[in-house]
């Protein structure tokens, strides 16, 4: 509480005697201890009626606390207070007021921001200080990282090299999770989720994008078998894979083909095309597949290196073109592929089959990369 304004000393007339002396010792009250203690007096006030003591036992912690605290005060609903513990300062909750009865001094708070933990009864309430206000300071090209209820500062620099603030006080929730989604706040997407796609609203780093331009699968060994999966799980937004492979040999003379698939599994019916190659002064080797996108070997003891292109050419009936080319390193000799299939639903798995399904792979790697 302030001391009580002192009395000013009496304010002398011209008619009266010693009126200089008089009027300047009144002057001198008046411009040092009336002003000092008028300030004074108002501060007192101002720090009276929104600041209070609590013997109420709460516990620290986010949401709805009520607390009976001094009366009179001039608590409004809106307000933003902080309840510190008294004998412990680091130990405090922020919130904003939703009641507050001047006759009972009940107060009702909803509590945004803590720290410390544990249950005391010696709280002191004030109004929240600024520096309850997470401010953090970047420029655009920096990342803002906040908890929730935290507020964020962002800052522009001015031509004059100063900080132009803009306060963010309006921020309850940041952005948690993939599943989760706030209005006017954008969370850096990882190169797995970029991947998957599960969540088209969060924005990819540059790193990400660099990552996610191509997105490789496992590298396949084909050294024995007649059939190796490539892909699986492959994502709805692909549009493009590509399949490269090296050293690829049969026990037979049978014909590699890749064939594609849906939910329901890989379909080995409804292709329409051809691959053929062609031997140097041997002639040319080739067929129509109606059971996969070829890969035409001609002899058992071909090996083939190449790669085969699909494409996603109509979405609306999930139809795939096939295009690629192979050379084989065992003779003067190269061949190539061409087809399309449509599947019954989008694409999600791709492997290489022996054509006969008896003939097995005795060497070859492939690996598919899609986009």
């Amino acid at each position: 509480m302030a001391d009580p304004i002192t009395l000013p000393p009496e304010l002398p007339t011209r008619k009266q005697a010693g009126f200089s002396d008089k009027f300047s010792a009144w002057l001198i009250w008046f411009n040092g201890t009336f002003i000092t203690q008028l300030i004074n007096a108002i501060k007192a006030l101002n720090f009276n009626s929104t600041s209070s003591v609590s013997t109420t036992s709460l516990a620290i912690g986010t949401g709805a606390k009520s607390l009976a605290v001094d009366a009179s005060k001039s608590y409004l609903p809106g307000h933003t207070v902080k309840i510190a513990r008294t004998s412990d300062g680091t130990k405090w909750m922020v919130g904003d007021v939703t009641a507050y009865n001047s006759t009972t001094g009940a107060l009702e708070i909803t509590i945004t921001k803590v720290q410390g933990s544990g249950t005391f009864t010696d709280w002191t309430i004030t109004l929240a200080a600024t520096e309850q206000i997470d401010e953090q300071f970047v420029d655009s090209q920096t990342e803002v990282t906040a908890a929730t209820g935290d507020s964020v500062l962002i800052a522009d620099v001015s031509d004059s090299g100063k900080k132009k603030k803009t306060l963010i006080s309006s921020i309850l929730a940041l952005v948690a999770d993939a599943s989760t989604t706030q209005k006017g706040i954008s969370e850096l997407a990882t190169s797995a989720e970029m991947i998957t796609g599960t969540d088209p609203a969060r924005v990819p780093s540059v790193d990400a994008i660099r990552q996610g331009l191509l997105v490789p699968g496992s590298v396949v060994t084909t050294t024995s078998g007649t059939a190796h999966q490539l892909l699986s799980n492959v994502p709805s937004w692909v549009k493009r894979i590509t399949i490269s492979y090296s050293s690829l040999s049969l026990s037979g003379t049978s014909s590699a083909i890749i064939q594609i698939g849906d939910s329901g599994g890989l379909e080995a019916a409804g292709y329409a095309g051809a691959s053929a190659v062609a031997v140097s002064g041997a002639g040319t080797t080739g067929a129509v597949y109606t059971t996969g996108f070829g890969i035409t070997l001609g002899a058992a003891a071909n090996v083939a290196h190449g790669s085969m292109i699909l494409t996603l050419i109509d979405p609306a009936n999930n139809t795939w073109s096939a295009s690629g080319t192979h050379g084989l390193s065992n003779a003067n000799a190269s061949g190539s592929t061409g087809g399309s299939k449509s599947l019954s639903g989008p694409l999600t798995s791709v492997s290489v089959l022996s054509l006969n399904g008896s003939d097995t792979f005795d060497s070859g790697t492939f690996r598919a990369i899609f986009e």
